[in-house]
């Protein structure tokens, strides 16, 4: 291997970050192929093991996409098999069962037999972040990922939540890919990693790299051909020691447009002056992969052991292969020349090839996932075996890599004859399920069109079951009109309008009707079920429909019809075995919904508590998302944050993973509003702005839009918070937000008028908030408007009337059992009470509900009572934020760099961009900084950072 030359500096970069590691940090270089972004990983790896690292290189190889896992299974597998598995975390019997799904080498950890569901990878994904925890517990781990743009989707969606959420422990993830061929989920994540993008080197640079190769005459003629590209330099370097010419190929780079035709030359004929088993040797390491073995690759080659093994060392001696730090495994010197390779093997020959690697593979007992590429590669329509292979490689990675399963499902319904249409609805439907998993809505209809088309026109039963399917997806891609004319179609076709399938229609056209905004007609399909049902006897549907259409009255503002359907609903359903309960988890859940509106949380909690155990036995991943938003929701209104943060992360990592614009919105909303109460207003605006970006005109997202003005306000941004209302709500009235929600919305534009100084429109909507609130019975909502009415009398200089209304908006909350909001009426009755002049009294108060809000974790409302008591010249310390710690390693990797820097003077742009970062990026990270130190200057936080005993880690 040639010297490094022309990196000293990006490579210094980032053993800064190697030895300034306190926890989890990436790093990403990104150039151009043969820019040298492996080189300089392997000398950052190199570098490292001398510092003591446990180093452990993965790479994704071209002929892999499809292999789940693959770069990690080539970083970890061979290391954990060394390692004893009682030291590898995580030690539950869930976690343990996703690691054995993902490594060979641990496979005897897991349960074989335990189930596992499409939309709930992100438990792997978890999984693999306590097990790279635990084993850099003794010593700090460097994680080399390289060629990442080649990486299968599976594996993509893991360093994609390793990006989201760092490990907890000194590892440092450094990965490498071409920006052009970046996965679009790598590329949207990476605002918060440290970015090392490879410019060619400079001509003197270029000069000293190939200076024992070419003359001076020479090397300034590769410096133009090349443009600065390290491998390019090389390449043509070495073809002008061997020739002393460049001489284009007669049809250079046909397959390979991105490099210039004098380097494809250059490769071609370095590869035509091999003996003939040394080319074929090399044309079968191609067509095993970037990294191969000597034995398959001889098979590929179609050479005996001995010949391939002498091959194996003219490809050494020539520089063309490389060994690797694992014995018996090899690597072309670059993927350029695998790739060269493999396009110079004639289309016949590859064919061969690739069934000789399928035979040899089956020989060693390789699972179909591993022969699956081979076998789609050259296997025939109509092949028996071919089809068995990738039907199965299909099955294995659906659970965990559905990406990789619809793209095998695919190969295989290529090799079906198109008069099988038996055979073709067994590979349609689940690929069509694995397509939606991963959030490939579009395709996933297209295949369930294809199914329709091929199910006879005569059975309008199993039509309509497939009907129904495409309308779950078509509604969270909004295309509801189409779904419910579908649907409709559907429902007129059945011969018995009151059977069980013509009610499982009415049901999905109940919830097209509220994603559309219909709820009249939400109501009214609903009831429809309802009464089809109860006429049957169907003690499983009634209980469904009869939840759901205590859900669809409260839409529709007749609460107390409401409340009776809710009790007989929950009563039926409580009544159900788990079978049945299993039959309508859909229907379950949007009632728990409606109970959690109605303020009956724990009665909500409990029942999702069971939807979500039966959900996932059976299989139903895509539901559990919204059940523990919807139980996140009753805990956040109980003052439970502890327990609601888990719910809502794994609702939205599930919601990543599946492309769910609705549910994300919906989880990303509340995470706002939680963080906002926790205290941390720049991640609570940051979390509030990604819901928006994905927030529809629904009533979900009319709803979230409340949760980001509440943040909004306190950022004071007033007029946003107005805008945002108005505009997803749509308009003055608020059309899209139910009733029973209202009064919160209108309580919101009050305080935001407040704060714009307009006190008639926000009497106005005071106003709104009252008569909106009015004969509901839900004690929230009277909550809410009579805060909105006190904090405005509170301005207008009514301290006796507020302090009234502040301590019934407090009486009102307590009896819904809504923690926070009754402390928060206790505050603002306070203030009011000091405002009277009774300065003794509100300050106790002041203090007690200060005291209470702190054990809420409700840290936004306790800082803004101490406010209020620093005011009244009341000595307060600084509020407990439950979910940080104290000291300079309360702060995150990146917000202690950040802090450093500024210690060391620099200043907002000149951090961003020796960190590759944008500068509102740093100006929200010096916000977290400023509240998680209690600081209030840049001169307090270099002070902070400068001390020696300010906490900082040896």
């Amino acid at each position: 291997m040639t010297r490094m030359v022309g990196r000293e500096a990006e490579l210094e970069w980032m053993l800064g970050v190697l030895d300034d590691l306190h926890a989890g940090a990436v790093v990403s270089v990104e150039g151009e192929p043969g820019i040298g972004k492996s080189r300089l990983l392997t000398e950052l790896a190199n570098e490292a093991e001398e510092r003591h690292f446990l180093v452990l290189e993965g790479r994704a190889s071209e002929g892999e996409t499809e292999v789940p896992f693959a770069p990690l299974l080539d970083a970890l597998d061979d290391y954990l098999a060394s390692v004893n598995p009682r030291l590898i975390k995580p030690a539950d019997a869930d976690g343990r069962n996703e690691l054995a799904r993902i490594f060979p080498s641990l496979a005897e950890l897991g349960d074989s037999g335990a189930a596992a569901v499409q939309e709930e990878r992100y438990r792997s994904h978890r999984a693999v972040r306590a097990m790279l925890e635990s084993l850099a517990e003794k010593r700090p781990m460097l994680l080399v990922l390289d060629d990442l743009h080649w990486a299968d989707s599976a594996s993509v969606e893991l360093v994609s939540h390793l990006i989201r959420h760092p490990p907890r422990a000194r590892i440092m993830l450094a990965i490498g890919f071409r920006p052009a061929q970046a996965p679009e989920r790598v590329r949207a994540d990476l605002s918060e990693v440290k970015r090392l993008q490879l410019e060619p080197l400079s001509d003197e640079q270029a000069r000293e790299l190939i200076a024992e190769l070419a003359d001076e005459t020479a090397g300034a003629e590769i410096l133009r051909l090349s443009g600065g590209n390290p491998f390019y330099l090389e390449q043509l370097a070495r073809e002008w020691e061997a020739t002393g010419a460049f001489e284009p190929a007669a049809d250079p780079a046909a397959d390979r447009p991105d490099v210039p035709a004098q380097v494809s030359a250059a490769i071609d004929h370095e590869l035509g002056r091999l003996g003939e088993r040394a080319g074929l040797m090399l044309r079968g390491a191609a067509v095993v992969g970037e990294g191969f073995d000597p034995e398959l690759a001889g098979r590929a080659a179609d050479l005996d052991s001995q010949a391939a093994l002498t091959a194996l060392d003219e490809l050494l001696a020539g520089d063309l292969v490389r060994r690797t730090d694992l014995p018996r495994r090899f690597r072309f010197r670059h993927p350029i020349v695998r790739q060269a390779v493999y396009a110079s093997a004639p289309t016949g020959w590859q064919l061969g090839a690739h069934e000789r690697v399928a035979e040899a593979l089956v020989q060693r007992g390789a699972a179909p996932a591993a022969r699956a590429h081979h076998v789609e590669l050259s296997a025939s329509p109509g092949d028996e075996a071919a089809i068995a292979v990738l039907t199965e490689a299909g099955t294995a990675a659906s659970a965990r890599a559905p990406s990789a399963a619809a793209h095998w499902f695919e190969a295989a319904l290529r090799l079906v004859p198109d008069e099988d249409p038996g055979r073709r609805l067994g590979l349609l439907i689940p690929r069509a399920r694995a397509l939606a998993a991963c959030g490939r809505y579009d395709d996933s209809l297209d295949d369930l069109d294809e199914v329709l088309g091929l199910m006879p026109a005569d059975d309008p039963v199993l039509r309509g079951r497939v009907i129904a399917s495409a309308a779950k997806v078509k509604q969270l891609v909004g295309r509801h009109g189409e779904a419910h004319r579908e649907l409709e179609g559907a429902l007129a076709a059945l011969p018995d309008q009151g059977s069980p399938e013509a009610t499982t229609l009415k049901l999905e056209l109940a919830a097209d009707s509220f994603f559309g905004g219909d709820q009249e007609d939400f109501e009214r399909w609903v009831r429809a079920a309802l009464t089809d049902a109860e006429r049957r006897d169907d003690r499983s549907m009634t209980a469904a429909a009869a939840g759901l259409h205590s859900a669809a009255l409260y839409m529709r503002d007749d609460l107390d019809a409401a409340r009776t359907e809710l009790d007989r609903g929950l009563e039926l359903i409580a009544a159900l075995p788990e079978g049945e309960l299993a039959d309508h988890l859909n229907a379950h859940t949007w009632t728990a919904l409606g109970a959690v509106c109605m303020e009956r949380f724990d009665a909500a909690t409990a029942l999702l508590d069971r939807t979500i155990e039966a959900a996932l036995a059976a299989g139903q991943g895509h539901l559990p998302t919204l059940m523990r938003t919807t139980q996140a929701l009753a805990q956040i209104n109980q003052g439970r944050l502890e327990e609601a943060f888990p719910r809502l992360e794994a609702a939205v990592d599930a919601s990543i993973l599946t492309r769910n614009p609705v549910f994300l919105a919906w989880a990303r909303s509340l995470q706002c509003w939680a963080t906002l109460i926790a205290g941390d207003l720049p991640a609570a605006l940051r979390l509030g702005e990604l819901a928006l970006e994905d927030a529809g005109s629904d009533p979900l997202s009319a709803t979230a839009a409340c949760y980001l003005a509440e943040a909004r306000l306190a950022g004071g941004n007033a007029t946003a918070a107005r805008d945002e209302i108005l505009t997803l709500a749509g308009g003055e009235g608020l059309p899209l937000i139910e009733r029973g929600f209202r009064a919160r919305g209108f309580e919101l534009l009050a305080r935001a008028e407040i704060d714009l100084g307009d006190l008639e429109m926000a009497a106005e909507y005071v106003n709104c908030a009252t008569e909106a609130a009015a004969g509901l019975g839900i004690d929230g909502r009277t909550a809410d408007a009579m805060r909105a009415r006190a904090t405005l009398e509170l301005v207008l200089g009514e301290p006796e009337a507020a302090r009234e209304h502040a301590e019934a908006a407090a009486q009102a909350a307590d009896r819904a059992g809504l923690a926070i909001d009754g402390a928060r009426g206790r505050a603002l009755a306070a203030r009011a009470q000091v405002e009277a002049g009774d300065e003794d009294g509100g300050r106790a108060n002041l203090e007690s509900v200060r005291d209470q809000l702190n054990a809420l974790g409700a840290v936004h409302y306790a800082d803004q009572a101490a406010a209020e008591l620093r005011r009244l010249g009341v000595r307060v310390t600084r509020s407990e934020r439950p979910v940080e710690r104290e000291g300079l390693d309360e702060l995150s990797s990146r917000e202690r760099e950040i802090a450093e820097l500024v210690a060391a003077g620099r200043r907002n742009r000149e951090i961003a961009e020796s960190l590759f970062l944008s500068v509102r990026t740093v100006e929200n990270h010096m916000a977290r900084i400023f509240r998680k130190l209690d600081v209030s200057s840049r001169t307090q936080l270099a002070a902070l950072v400068n001390e020696p005993a300010a906490g900082a880690r040896p």
